[in-house]
């Protein structure tokens, strides 16, 4: 799943008591006012390059207005600049490291390229502030990516302890294309599922994957898995579906 952060485009900018020569705040220039024009009018036709543009030129206009780089962070992650993303978010938090919100974003960067263990460490940061089912499910992920199985076993079976794991949600990547919504009970037990069958577990991989099935009967993957574990022959070249990220 991308979580889109929206909310950072809606602009707060702080108050500064710098000004030009002509005794004007810098968010009061003229100069300002249009990047600020040009940056909704680029939102609203989602001309996410030209908000960009206009955004990096009002941090020079005014750069003691730290939602600008908010909404610079916002838009990285919105369109896929991961790298970017991520640099910025370790600047603001070094900045103020109280900023959940920017430590999300920097973990699903991570996340979105590769980098397992610097996700994995955002997110354990995250749980351990939040106490979040996503983060906590997110971390089993990680966990269970770096093959630290026990590790993840327990987070998944606090996950599955939690009555919260019955109501709440998380969107699972099916392919490049395709995500769905699943319950994080079912998708707890998908996890487990694949650890078993990983250590030649069937039955118990089986068990796992009919028991995600049963809280949500529609779970693609856990569908996919417990037909691969099931069939007899046992010289298909078929893997199971595995624990997708987000």
């Amino acid at each position: 799943m991308k979580r889109h952060f929206t909310s950072f485009f809606i602009f707060c900018f702080s108050f500064s008591y710098a000004q030009n020569k002509n005794g004007l705040l810098p968010k009061d220039t003229a100069a300002y006012r249009l990047e600020k024009e040009i940056y909704s009018r680029a939102l609203k036709y989602n001309d996410f390059q030209v908000a960009k543009n206009s955004v990096y030129k009002m941090i020079a206009l005014n750069p003691t207005d730290k939602s600008l780089k908010d909404s610079l962070l916002t838009l990285y992650f919105n369109t896929s600049m991961y790298g970017q993303c991520i640099l910025l978010s370790r600047e603001i938090l070094n900045e103020n490291q109280s900023r959940l919100e920017i430590l999300e974003l920097k973990a699903a960067s991570e996340q979105s390229i590769g980098l397992i263990k610097d996700a994995l460490e955002s997110y354990e940061k995250l749980f351990l502030q939040t106490k979040s089912l996503y983060h906590q499910y997110q971390v089993a992920v990680l966990q269970y990516q770096l093959k630290r199985y026990g590790e993840c076993n327990a987070n998944v079976e606090q996950i599955l302890k939690n009555e919260k794991s019955a109501s709440e949600k998380v969107s699972i990547t099916l392919n490049q294309k395709e995500s769905q919504e699943v319950l994080l009970k079912a998708a707890a037990f998908n996890i487990r599922g694949v650890m078993f069958l990983e250590s030649n577990r069937e039955e118990e991989a089986k068990f796992n994957f009919e028991e995600a099935l049963k809280w949500q009967p529609d779970f693609t993957l856990a569908k996919n898995n417990l037909a691969f574990v099931s069939k007899k022959d046992k010289t298909t070249t078929s893997a199971p579906s595995k624990p997708q990220k987000k």
